[in-house]
């Protein structure tokens, strides 16, 4: 029973029952095709019997019925998803009459990107309790899906931001996460499946307060000037008193980039130009 540290439930976000419906209207079809080539063939209808080769008959029925079967299989298959209840504090997943809770500020990692059509403008969003936890996905197949994505962004910086950001103070050190261009880019645009990008190898670093260590590599907020977004590029540039770039992110690329991004204007104010 879920209860009410939750607060209002926002939305609910449902996998679409589209590739269902025509699974079971295909089924139908090719269940009354198979039947009318029985009665119309092969039974005897007024005495008279069909004359060709039967066994032709039968394969085609075998093939009609083995094909809606098999749609009809892997329409059930796929519309097996949980159904996402959005509150103001956390989700709830719902599958298989089992319901799992997460609050915002208990999500370490949420990746917004972009499938099929929508090139640029995410309208998948997966998250993650831990490193070690499955990935949750609410894909454009789900009602709500954009909305879903922008409430929980939102709720997550308002609410996973501040506990991050009290922890670097208290001297602790935050993991983020991120993944290779490249294989963003391969899975964006040459792989169909979500899993893809759910089972992408990312690459980690660790912020501080008055540090980032990135492969062995430690960099100081003191050593750099200023911390500048370039749009175009979509990098986060840390640019030293030389005016060279000694470290740079491509920020979508960041698991959680709004608390990452926070989090350093949080204890670099008057050098962060974003």
């Amino acid at each position: 029973m879920i209860n009410d540290t939750l607060g209002n439930l926002a939305f609910t976000c449902k996998p679409g029952r589209i590739l269902l419906i025509t699974a079971i209207v295909v089924f139908i079809l090719f269940t009354a095709a198979s039947v009318f080539i029985c009665f119309t063939t092969i039974l005897p209808i007024d005495g008279v019997h069909f004359s060709g080769d039967v066994f032709i008959i039968y394969k085609t029925i075998a093939l009609l019925m083995g094909i809606g079967i098999l749609l009809l299989s892997v329409a059930i298959y796929l519309s097996k998803k949980p159904i996402f209840s959005l509150y103001q504090n956390g989700i709830v997943s719902s599958f298989n009459a089992v319901e799992k809770k997460l609050y915002f500020d208990e999500i370490k990692d949420i990746y917004p990107y972009a499938s099929g059509k929508k090139l640029f403008m995410p309208n998948n969003i997966m998250f993650r309790g831990s490193d070690q936890d499955s990935w949750q996905v609410i894909s454009p197949d789900y009602s709500n899906n954009i909305e879903a994505l922008d409430f929980i962004i939102d709720q997550h910086a308002s609410q996973y931001t501040p506990k991050i950001v009290e922890q670097l103070k208290n001297g602790e050190e935050v993991t983020f996460h991120y993944m290779n261009l490249q294989q963003k880019l391969l899975n964006q645009f040459f792989v169909v499946s979500n899993k893809s990008f759910q089972n992408i190898d990312s690459k980690s670093f660790r912020l501080f307060k008055d540090k980032i260590i990135k492969d062995d590599n430690v960099y100081y907020f003191d050593d750099f000037r200023r911390i500048a977004l370039n749009t175009i590029l979509n990098t986060i540039n840390f640019i030293n008193y030389e005016g060279k770039i000694v470290l740079s992110f491509t920020h979508t690329l960041i698991f959680s980039r709004n608390t990452f991004m926070d989090a350093i204007r949080e204890f670099n104010k008057e050098k962060v130009e974003f």
